[in-house]
């Protein structure tokens, strides 16, 4: 079923590349949505291709110059429904795209009549604070429709239960490509989620987590070390945020998370086992310790 999800998404989002200003394509994506919206799709993603479907109507009757903002709307909904590739399409995650090479500087220039030319500065590191955490905004507020929020939380949350589960088994099958490929789709479903709402504390944490996953999917480090403690402390505070996000959309006000005191300490240590592996940091503070399941096999 996710398969076929996830070929009817991509093959929309196809048409709708640069159909902004051609009404043929335009319409044909519409009414190709209007039969995936009409198909059984699971709740989230049907809600997400109604939203989608309504956007590329409005856009079939509005002026030219209004029509791409529609579309790129409808894109964004797009992409954050369209599932995962199953594991059997590729053992290794698809590769980041190389950023651009820089262009060379010309070398300084120096002579007898003249002053040597001074190279420009390095561009400065990514900001941390003092203690080494990781930044973030204070609070992120949602304003999409409180019933698609709502759909939004219950899939986070059965997605984090699913990630707990894997690495709670993964203490005793630390090499079990499955179970961390199940933890790794995941991790990228909640940071899906989380940016089609703007949740900007809930997509970084759970990129940075999806990040660590990604080299034990590559085998390039093992579910040992500071991984099992990092990994399920993000599963914890994740599901904290999003209970909270919750728990203020269930008092009648605006959906709100608001970033934990542990939040920028755990992003930026799962962010240095990525980049340096599991001896690359050390097991993390009381402060993020305490979100950790007691079952964790190096709390005991």
């Amino acid at each position: 079923m996710s398969d076929d999800v996830r070929t009817a998404f991509l093959d929309v989002r196809a048409m709708l590349d640069g159909a902004a200003r051609d009404d043929e394509t335009l319409g044909q994506a519409a009414d190709e949505l209007e039969l995936v919206a009409g198909g059984a799709l699971p709740p989230l993603q049907a809600r997400l291709a109604d939203e989608a479907l309504g956007r590329l109507q409005a856009a079939l009757v509005a002026p030219v110059e209004e029509r791409e903002a529609m579309v790129q709307a409808a894109l964004r909904l797009l992409q954050a429904g369209t599932p995962k590739a199953a594991a059997s399409d590729s053992a290794t995650p698809e590769p980041e795209p190389e950023p651009p090479a820089a262009e060379a500087s010309p070398e300084p220039r120096s002579g007898p009549d003249m002053m040597p030319i001074a190279a420009a500065p390095p561009p400065p590191p990514p900001p941390s604070s003092a203690s080494g955490a990781a930044f973030g905004p204070e609070s992120c507020t949602v304003e999409e429709d409180p019933e698609l929020v709502l759909e939004c939380i219950e899939e986070t949350f059965d997605n984090l239960g699913s990630a707990e589960g894997a690495l709670l088994d993964l203490e005793q099958n630390p090499d079990d490509a499955q179970l961390i490929d199940t933890t790794f789709r995941a991790f990228h479903t909640v940071k899906g989620i989380a940016g089609f709402l703007k949740l900007t504390l809930l997509t970084e944490l759970a990129h940075a987590a999806e990040n660590v996953l990604s080299k034990l999917r590559s085998q390039e480090m093992r579910y040992e070390g500071a991984v099992p403690s990092l990994t399920l402390a993000a599963v914890d505070l994740l599901r904290r945020m999003t209970q909270e996000l919750q728990n203020t959309m269930s008092d009648g006000g605006v959906a709100v998370v608001r970033r934990p005191e542990t939040w920028g300490e755990l992003v930026q240590r799962l962010r240095d086992v990525a980049e340096k592996g599991a001896g690359g940091s050390s097991l993390p503070s009381r402060g993020v310790r305490r979100w950790c399941r007691r079952r964790c096999a190096c709390f005991r």
